[in-house]
């Protein structure tokens, strides 16, 4: 059983033009001690499908169907019909989230001891002097140098590396089954990317956390992901293992475009390619395939029907109805001659 399934969940917003479907038809599931990535470009839905799990949409949005389903200790629960008081519980205690911004996450005005302390006060109960203690535990094990200095200080003295670090103490805390980092690595350079990574994946072996790794860079996913679901305009159009993403014979068109964007030592010296247009508004989606006005190998029927997610092999889903990469090349180079 996986410790966290989400099923068909659908998420609006309230606003000017009415109800805006933000989230639709979203289904994937975490497996204990694994991380799955949630990869798309901005607007695709990546960081609402996040925060319905812990509930944290604000008074405007609403989760309008479909469950999200936590294995609690004490048997499954139903995180979206969880009262507000019992949600409390499960928030930075069971399932944590690492913001996108720290700098805006953190709070300006309070040290870092003051912020880092909260977690075992509320969650565990813990005295003022033992949170103290744990905190500069928590500090000491996501390899932050000169600890007791950092944990007096406040967040606008910290680099972003480390206030990154401060974010994954804090979301460790209490030591949760799952952890969702939200951008985590963005605007970071790349020596303190990768060290970021390393730090994440040394403390989930050590743990046994899963994580929920949201991100639009699908290098980042190479590094850290066991399975991979890409979302665009609020869908899920791709689910797979890793290897098969990024070597598979199957693929959603906009998984392949993704992919070709990415830099590499074969591309040196030449323009990278990119997917042309942008992802459509949500009071606006087309008719049919959502990524059709944007994809090369469109055809009528994409245009006016809307595909399904197929499972092309064992524990691969693709929303396309031309999901065989070879196929759907050989159409394309058949048509423009």
């Amino acid at each position: 059983m996986s410790l966290l399934e989400v099923e068909h969940l659908e998420v609006r917003f309230k606003s000017r033009n009415g109800g805006l479907l933000a989230v639709r038809d979203v289904s994937f599931a975490l497996e204990k001690g694994r991380t799955l990535a949630l990869v798309g470009e901005s607007g695709s839905g990546k960081s609402v499908t996040a925060m319905s799990i812990l509930q944290l949409l604000g008074e405007n949005g609403e989760i309008t169907g479909g469950e999200i389903r936590f294995q609690d200790g004490e048997g499954q629960v139903t995180l979206n019909h969880l009262p507000v008081k019992k949600m409390q519980g499960i928030r930075g205690n069971k399932i944590s989230v690492i913001f996108q911004e720290p700098m805006t996450a953190l709070n300006p005005v309070l040290t870092v001891k003051r912020q880092l302390t909260e977690p075992f006060i509320i969650h565990q109960g813990k005295s003022k002097k033992d949170a103290e203690g744990d905190a500069l535990r928590i500090l000491e094990s996501v390899h932050i140098p000169n600890p007791k200095r950092v944990l007096n200080g406040y967040p606008h003295q910290l680099s972003g590396g480390m206030r990154q670090r401060v974010m994954i103490a804090m979301a460790l805390a209490c030591q949760p089954k799952i952890l969702i980092a939200d951008e985590l690595t963005t605007a970071l350079d790349v020596t303190v990317q990768a060290q970021i990574l390393r730090l994440i994946k040394e403390l989930q072996e050590k743990n046994g956390t899963s994580v929920l790794f949201i991100t639009h860079d699908l290098g980042v996913v190479n590094e850290i992901a066991d399975e991979v679901a890409v979302a665009y305009a609020g869908t899920i159009v791709e689910r797979a293992k890793k290897c098969d993403i990024f070597r598979g014979k199957f693929s959603h068109p906009y998984t392949q475009g993704l992919l070709r964007s990415l830099p590499s030592a074969s591309k040196r010296g030449k323009a990278l390619e990119s997917i042309q247009g942008s992802v459509p508004r949500l009071h606006d989606l087309p008719k049919g395939c959502k990524f059709a006005p944007r994809c090369p190998y469109k055809t009528e029927r994409c245009v006016e029907e809307e595909p399904p997610l197929f499972e092309v092999k064992k524990g691969q889903f693709v929303r396309c109805f031309y999901p065989n990469k070879g196929e759907r090349n050989g159409r394309k180079n058949a048509d423009t001659t």
